[in-house]
């Protein structure tokens, strides 16, 4: 059997829903690359009998063991305090460790507080893990032979403790060369991506094969344990993309904003974007890519008839005949969005997203998607049968991907 891993997450908030845990995803989701297996996820109260509960609990043959949450300078951040005793070890001071958290708040021109001292403290028998993200340090503690590694709960500080001083470590540690790949795709359902790409790994037993499937689209890894130079997974990774073509959006876990800004920025070329039902949505998500100010020129959220014909100089007779959503419609609205902002190119869409507004000829989930460049000005009609929230999120993702496979043919022009 190969190493494994157990991983504790330590937080009222996590329980109680108000945070959702993406630390033991993203930790899983590093050590599978390199070839550690997590047999089991624990949340648990910030109590002292909740965490000495899951200690005991844990299996013999663990190798790893990955605790996250309560390392901070509140009351209720009990772990360091609860750990160190249970591994018979005590609190020592660190005057050094003092002076690097002043430092810390003073970068941030924040007020330090006298409750910060605190995170001076750490246990004499552990190694302590350089955290530049934040006050609270890493831990590493060793009981027969099984490793202990105390994080902050803070997503950004424990994967700066982990990518800087816990994974290269455990990467030298695995003497299994494991490698992996991970295909991005949209479009395509889960259900589609299995009828087209199964095949291929029935003549490739040695590669795993996953799907995980969310709004964005489906990410497909595959990945292998090479030995002697065998080189089936760079084959069926060859065969999957050919088949998949412009389905794959990236061979990386990213989002396809990042793909949109790539070639938008390779291209010198500018976008605007006009929205209807997805109320800014696909903006905020263009936008979240830092340096969007040298291709994204502008938006605009034209929610009613008014703000349509105002902004967007949709005619009335347009709005009277067909309706705000239709593909009449989204035409002038993406012609007028590029006209008037005078970008290269421009987005536009319009939908029904409910519970209510639809009816026989259009119902809930009908979407308009428009596009229009200096040569053409095209739309996209397509029905999607979920509730408001997630048809907002899936009539945004479908968008940018016809976006993106404008932005393709565009590309190849230039």
């Amino acid at each position: 059997m190969g190493k494994t891993a157990e991983i504790i997450a330590i937080g009222d908030e996590i329980l109680a829903a108000h945070t959702l845990n993406t630390n033991s995803h993203w930790i899983s989701n590093e050590l599978r690359t390199i070839g550690i297996k997590t047999i089991a996820h624990h949340t648990i109260a910030d109590e002292e009998k909740s965490i000495i509960r899951v200690l005991d609990q844990i299996q013999n043959d663990t190798n790893y063991i990955f605790i996250t949450g309560g390392l901070g300078p509140t009351r209720d951040d009990i772990t360091k305090k609860v750990v160190t005793k249970y591994f018979g070890g005590k609190l020592v001071f660190h005057q050094n460790i003092l002076n690097e958290s002043k430092n810390y708040f003073k970068k941030a021109e924040k007020e330090f507080p006298c409750t910060i001292d605190d995170q001076a403290y750490y246990p004499n028998n552990a190694d302590i893990l350089p955290n530049r993200k934040g006050s609270a340090k890493g831990m590493h503690f060793v009981k027969k032979k099984q490793n202990y590694y105390l994080m902050p709960g803070v997503p950004f500080e424990m994967k700066f403790i982990m990518e800087n001083s816990i994974l290269p470590k455990l990467q030298k540690e695995m003497k299994i060369d494991y490698k992996e790949f991970t295909i991005s795709t949209t479009g395509i359902s889960e259900a589609e991506l299995i009828r087209k790409i199964e095949f291929i790994f029935e003549k490739y037993p040695s590669v795993k094969l996953a799907y995980y499937p969310s709004i964005e689209g489906v990410k497909i890894r595959i990945g292998q344990k090479i030995i002697d130079g065998n080189n089936d997974l760079l084959q069926s990774k060859n065969k999957l993309l050919n088949i998949l073509g412009n389905y794959v959006y990236s061979l990386k876990d990213e989002d396809i904003t990042k793909i949109i800004a790539k070639i938008l920025k390779k291209n010198n070329l500018t976008i605007s974007i006009a929205e209807s039902c997805t109320g800014g949505l696909i903006s905020h998500r263009i936008t979240q890519n830092s340096g969007s100010s040298k291709y994204f020129k502008e938006g605009v959220i034209v929610y009613s008839n008014a703000a349509k014909r105002k902004y967007l100089k949709v005619k009335l007779s347009t709005l009277k005949k067909y309706g705000a959503v239709s593909e009449e419609t989204v035409l002038e609205m993406a012609k007028g969005m590029r006209e008037i902002s005078d970008t290269d190119i421009a987005l536009a869409i319009t939908g029904i997203a409910g519970p209510d507004g639809g009816t026989k000829t259009k119902p809930v989930g009908l979407v308009w998607i428009g596009i229009s460049t200096k040569d053409k000005t095209y739309a996209n009609k397509i029905i999607f049968n979920r509730e408001r929230k997630l048809n907002k999120k899936y009539f945004a993702q479908s968008a940018l991907n016809i976006l993106r496979l404008e932005l393709l043919k565009i590309k190849n022009n230039y």
